[in-house]
């Protein structure tokens, strides 16, 4: 093809257009960072150099106002940063009570990303590992908290950590329970009593993710237990009439089903320390493999079989007193197992979650923790979902309705990583 001048000048305009084009998006509709720090693992990994890049929607919040537990980038005053870092504190900066500083010269903005958890109006405060707003406990929606549970045991993390099964599950009536070919087998009706399994280890807010963070929390012993856990298997009906049973347990407080097996038309029943609260609404029947899910978070327990909600009891929502009274236990504790009474059953693919666990800063603010925060109406409260390595609103306070950038939607590379954030 022979290259003339009017070639060359349609191949410039047409550049020149691409180039207008992609600026206008970047300035108004979308525009990608990349994510520096571990402060949001393991939803974004952070690192300086091969972080997650994602990808923001600039024009999303023109549309409607932004919504508790949007993953969100905004601008914070690097000054700012500063001064709650003690890198920097000049005699002339004035802090006020809703953590802005305010200093003789020009602001220097830096990006932020992290999860807003408090709208404007609200009183804020987090309280043993959980997000209370107007004194009543904020649950996360379904989309958020699969996305913030973190494992704690599966077969692919026993086989990292070079452990077995009953390293990490003790067995209750051990002569009633074998391993084999990747199933646990439960001999309830041979024994004609309860066996069961116990997870061992302590449930603590650890991020395998971030190891840095987890080798200086090691050497400080400053691991929080959590409770708020969802335990799941896969499991199968092998013989007798009985019942599978499980337990979760917070401080004080014990959650146990039993869930019918070879007893046709009879329902699962949910019990809280000894008395039964709750019974689904149907009988249950088992057939053939199916997937369990027995979880309590944010002061709600449910029990699920293949997706279908059995047990939804949420009737304890925690008040403010309550939070203090578990905040003031001299040592928390927590514990899930499961078990089969009177029947055969096979389980395998046993997993344990934990739910994220806010913790208090590690310097002199706190923002929102000693006291309840009260944000004005273009306030908003973010933190971090790797708590104890987040630097954020419990540190510095609030950002304001202008700073805001966006909604964080995707994560566009590494490819391996390619997901819609929740």
């Amino acid at each position: 093809m022979k290259i003339t001048r009017l070639t060359i000048r349609e191949y410039a305009e047409s550049l020149a257009i691409a180039f207008v084009l992609a600026m206008i998006i970047r300035h108004y509709a979308v525009e990608a960072f990349r994510i520096p720090t571990s402060s949001m693992e393991p939803t974004l990994i952070g690192s300086e150099v091969g972080g997650d890049r994602i990808l923001v929607s600039k024009f999303q919040y023109d549309l409607h106002p932004p919504q508790q537990w949007d993953v969100i980038v905004f601008k914070i005053d690097q000054h700012r940063i500063n001064y709650y870092r003690a890198q920097i504190r000049p005699d002339d900066a004035i802090p006020h009570e809703n953590g802005t500083v305010t200093y003789p010269g020009s602001a220097d903005y830096v990006n932020y990303v992290k999860r807003l958890v408090g709208l404007p109006g609200q009183h804020i405060q987090v309280k043993n590992g959980d997000v209370f707003i107007n004194g009543r406990i904020s649950r996360k929606p379904d989309r958020v908290q699969n996305v913030l549970f973190v494992p704690v045991t599966s077969d692919e993390l026993l086989k990292r950590r070079g452990v077995t099964f009953f390293q990490h599950w003790r067995r209750h009536n051990p002569g009633a329970i074998t391993r084999s070919d990747g199933a646990v087998v439960l001999k309830g009706a041979a024994f004609q009593t309860e066996c069961s399994l116990e997870y061992r280890p302590r449930i603590e807010d650890r991020v395998e993710t971030d190891q840095k963070t987890t080798l200086a929390r090691e050497a400080d012993s400053r691991f929080n237990v959590v409770g708020d856990v969802r335990l799941a298997f896969h499991f199968r009906h092998l013989g007798g009439s009985g019942y599978l049973t499980g337990k979760l347990s917070e401080n004080d407080t014990h959650y146990a089903f039993r869930l019918p097996l070879g007893k046709p038309g009879e329902p699962a029943t949910l019990s809280c320390d000894g008395t039964v609260v709750r019974s689904a609404s149907a009988g249950f029947d088992a057939t053939g493999e199916q997937v369990l899910e027995f979880s309590n978070v944010d002061a709600r327990v449910t029990l699920k079989v293949d997706d279908e909600m059995l047990i939804d009891f949420d009737e304890t929502a925690p008040t403010e007193i309550l939070a203090d009274r578990i905040a003031a236990l001299d040592e928390q504790t927590s514990a899930a197992q499961f078990g089969v009474d009177r029947c055969d059953v096979a389980v395998r693919d046993v997993r344990l979650w934990r739910d994220i666990f806010y913790t208090s800063p590690r310097i002199p603010h706190d923002f929102g923790v000693s006291r309840p925060q009260k944000l004005g109406d273009d306030e908003y409260f973010v933190m971090g979902d790797n708590s104890p390595n987040s630097f954020d609103s419990r540190h510095w306070g609030v950002i304001k309705q202008p700073h805001l950038i966006g909604e964080a939607f995707f994560v566009f590379w590494p490819i391996t990583r390619w997901k819609f954030i929740n």
